[in-house]
């Protein structure tokens, strides 16, 4: 428009097509325009929206050309000059004071960004996805919609990322991307209150010189608001915690005092005591109940972000077998937990042989326990339950190598990252191979610590020491206890080395939960006595309240000690294996009580020789 009088600079047939490059704007044609952007040299960028183009009419000349895209539709081409990438209906266009020009592509869910000096393109927001997630790489989540964008003169990127009803920065120092206006909920509130609790549906956004920022919203309205980038971390993104009722707590970081956060739970099973709204920084605390028996996960919401509470499941007591490697092989599982071998009991089939290693663990998180064994590196796991081996298979079983030959590899199993499965590992000379992931392949996903060394007579040791519901490692060495408390792999001032627990030459380490606050302790077994550091301080107390237990429980040449939760209470128990034969300390006290009500348990259970004991919750 020139003098009041408007006039067409591109495209005056008005015809759609593709045509024109290389001559007059005038005579081109367009399919679709989205948004424009002018050069302070008058130079001005189109976005040809359906012929998947970004065109240049010169300023000085009225000729026309494309500067990216091509008749191909995609998102490629990053890296590279910008005429041989693709575009995905770009429509957005916004230059910076860096002579950067940015594209919003609707379709493709991404936010592009061309140097205009070299014409190389990349892509600076948006996976092609429309998952949200705040306060990551801009180019690690998703974006829905990004129908219109603005830029201003330190390269800050602002997004109307309308599917997800908000409006978010790219921040340019840091290429972290978060939410400046907008709950998410599709809708028209929250004037007069923070810009991220209200409701909006952006279709255009521009910010002012004084950082406001202006929204075009489907409602009818233009909205405004200081321009506030708001994302969160907190302390714990994960926590994991015991089967029992207790209590937890994260910090929560904003990026910025002013922003607001409200917190939610998902599940009926965490409760927020404190902290569920704040401003800036703060102390989410939350309880949980306990424990009805499956493993489970809550996630609490806010900010655009969440942390999870992982609750591992605990299904009452723990109760006897054996496996059979001579007629047979047969895993014989005391399953309703009788000490008989009854109707109610589990006769399985599965594979072993002699010289095989029996195990027992939840390998695929239901709860129960499944047996598995391990010989020369390689593991078979019964990973469906049902006492066949199926083959490796969807909902069949598993067949691992992991490990090697030798009786110096010792093999271990633990639910190492705390997700209700137990997983498989190996100990060697003061080496542990964990297979964090569970997928039985020693991977990046995985880890590998350095952790002992001492030689002959180390003996690897592992539980949850700290209760966060995560398998970590240790040793014991000539009554020396080094336990890495905080599962880093790695002996810190955060870990525990106890030197001050009873020893004497021929102990044989034990451990468990001895007083039911869900955190492992140590203990050693000497020739029928059981000494358990019940309050867990890695020092002998006695026997005085508040102190620790000595027992007398066995003492039979041959047999085996053995710790489980044997009466379900949450709390594990001592007692022996020798030749098929099973003394369980049932009801927890540490004397032999008879088997009579609320006594103990005497079981003849698996007394061929050569049987192996398997204790778990069938």
């Amino acid at each position: 428009m020139v003098g009041g009088v408007y006039s067409t600079i591109a495209n005056t047939a008005g015809t759609a097509g593709f045509a024109g490059d290389g001559g007059p704007a005038t005579a081109a044609q367009f399919r679709s325009l989205g948004g424009l952007a002018l050069a302070a040299n008058g130079d001005l960028y189109v976005a040809d929206s359906q012929n998947n183009r970004i065109r240049l009419i010169n300023g000085q000349t009225g000729v026309i050309t494309t500067i990216a895209g091509s008749a191909t539709v995609g998102s490629s081409g990053d890296g590279g000059v910008a005429t041989s990438a693709t575009l995905n209906f770009p429509s957005g266009l916004a230059l910076d004071g860096a002579g950067n020009l940015f594209i919003s592509e609707v379709i493709g869910n991404r936010v592009r960004k061309i140097v205009l000096g070299t014409n190389i393109i990349t892509t600076v927001a948006g996976d092609g996805t429309t998952n949200f997630q705040d306060g990551v790489a801009a180019t690690a989540t998703g974006l829905s919609v990004p129908f219109s964008i603005f830029a201003d003169q330190s390269s800050n990127l602002f997004i109307a990322d309308e599917g997800h009803s908000r409006v978010r920065k790219v921040t340019a120092s840091t290429g972290l991307i978060s939410t400046v206006a907008g709950n998410g909920v599709l809708d028209f509130s929250g004037d007069g209150g923070l810009a991220t609790l209200a409701s909006v549906d952006p279709l255009g956004i521009t910010v002012d010189r004084n950082k406001n920022l202006y929204i075009a919203d489907s409602s009818g309205r233009i909205r405004t608001t200081p321009v506030l980038a708001c994302f969160f971390t907190v302390s714990s993104p994960t926590n994991y915690v015991n089967s029992r009722a207790g209590t937890g707590s994260v910090t929560v970081t904003a990026s910025d005092p002013s922003c607001p956060y409200v917190v939610s739970s998902n599940s009926a099973f965490v409760t927020i005591t404190s902290g569920a709204s704040g401003t800036g920084s703060g102390t989410v605390t939350f309880t949980y109940s306990g424990d009805p028996g499956q493993n489970r996960t809550a996630t609490i919401l806010f900010g655009g972000q969440s942390f999870t509470v992982v609750q591992a499941g605990v299904l009452g007591q723990q109760n006897v077998g054996f496996f059979q490697p001579t007629n047979g092989p047969l895993w014989v599982l005391d399953d309703n937990g009788s000490g008989v071998f009854d109707a109610g009991d589990k006769v399985f089939p599965f594979a072993g042989q002699a010289g095989v290693i029996a195990l027992a663990g939840d390998w695929n998180g239901d709860g129960r326990s499944k047996v598995g064994y391990y010989m020369n590196g390689f593991w078979v796991l019964d990973y469906n339950g049902n006492g066949t081996y199926d083959g490796v298979g969807p909902g069949s079983d598993r067949f691992y190598g992991f490990g090697g030959n030798g009786t110096s590899y010792v093999p271990i199993t633990g639910d190492w990252n705390g997700d209700g499965r137990t997983k498989i590992g190996f100990y060697k000379d003061g080496f542990w191979a964990l297979d964090m992931n569970g997928n039985g392949v020693f991977d990046t996903g995985d880890s590998f610590f350095a952790f002992g060394g001492n030689g002959a007579g180390e003996i690897p040791v592992f539980g949850d020491w700290n209760g966060d519901g995560r398998t970590k490692i240790g040793y014991f060495f000539q009554g020396r206890w080094v336990l890495d408390y905080n599962g880093d792999g790695a002996f810190t001032a955060a870990d525990r080395f106890y030197n001050n627990f009873t020893y004497a030459a021929g102990d044989i380490p034990q451990i468990g939960d001895w007083n039911g606050d869900g955190k492992t302790k140590i203990g050693i077994y000497r020739g029928g006595f059981w000494i358990l550091d019940y309050n867990g301080n890695g020092t002998y107390d006695g026997v005085a309240a508040g102190g620790d237990k000595f027992y007398g429980f066995g003492g039979n040449p041959g047999e085996i000690p053995i710790v489980g939760d044997w009466n379900g209470t949450g709390f594990s128990k001592v007692g022996v294996y020798i030749n098929g034969f099973w003394l369980l300390d049932f009801n927890g006290n540490g004397s032999y009580d008879g088997t009579g009500p609320g006594g103990d348990r005497f079981v003849p259970y698996g007394g061929t020789a050569g049987n192996q004991p398997l204790i778990g919750r069938w």
